[in-house]
């Protein structure tokens, strides 16, 4: 009976997925149309669809959860007690853009401490990054400057991140003034475009690799990368 029971389940759950997958496919009908068989379009327009619906989900989410609210008291580190004060909202960065989310805010007024339980269970620092986006930022700039760290990001998962120390340095207006930024250009682009890449310890490059890894590499640092990807290099 248990196994009729589980089996039941299952099926309702593949009838479900099912008409989640024909509606889905409604909503996509006019881009089907309109790209007929080219799978590269038909691919972006899935997965554009996909992040705006998945953002919309996390939204809703989120915002029907208690989000830290652990009753009108919580303990303080200080021995006292933090009091429920109100849920305060906050714009949270994510893999699939940006979030609105309230959650409870406690205040103690015996040391003045304050906080917010949800985004400490959550993960959540004092910037605006989720945890996911923030491991995907942190994970290229082990080997990128954070410049090329958001560029990358964005053109992986469409979204614009800042870093406090670019922000800073703002390249870009000293590039645009024609300002050279260090010295040794030439030496520079040699170490930065071959060296970095192909002279790490243990890599041995035949003339076909190296010579294919280094033209992705300038065109992805010349800013010719969709130009490159709209040419289907594949079918080469």
């Amino acid at each position: 009976m248990l196994n009729s029971a589980k089996n039941h389940f299952l099926l309702e759950d593949q009838t479900m997925y099912e008409q989640i997958l024909e509606q889905f496919e409604q909503l996509l009908q006019q881009e089907i149309t309109d790209f007929g068989a080219d799978f590269a379009k038909n691919e972006q327009a899935v997965w554009k669809t996909i992040l705006a619906l998945g953002h919309a989900a996390l939204e809703r989410i989120v915002g029907r959860q208690r989000n830290g609210y652990h009753g009108s008291h919580i303990r303080c580190a200080c021995g006292g007690w933090m009091k429920f004060v109100q849920h305060r909202s906050r714009d949270i960065h994510s893999l699939l853009g940006w979030i609105e989310l309230t959650r409870a805010y406690y205040h103690c007024a015996k040391c003045g401490a304050s906080c917010a339980p949800y985004d400490q269970t959550s993960g959540l620092g004092s910037q605006q990054l989720s945890p996911a986006l923030a491991k995907a930022c942190c994970m290229l700039a082990v080997d990128d400057s954070f410049e090329q760290t958001s560029r990358k990001i964005e053109n992986l998962f469409g979204q614009q991140v800042c870093d406090d120390n670019e922000e800073q340095m703002r390249y870009d207006v000293f590039r645009g003034k024609g300002y050279q930024i260090g010295s040794g250009p030439v030496e520079g682009a040699c170490k930065h475009v071959v060296g970095d890449r192909l002279k790490r310890s243990g890599m041995i490059w035949s003339r076909a690799g190296s010579s294919s890894v280094l033209a992705l590499r300038v065109s992805w640092l010349n800013r010719q990368w969709e130009q490159v990807w709209s040419q289907k290099p594949l079918v080469a």
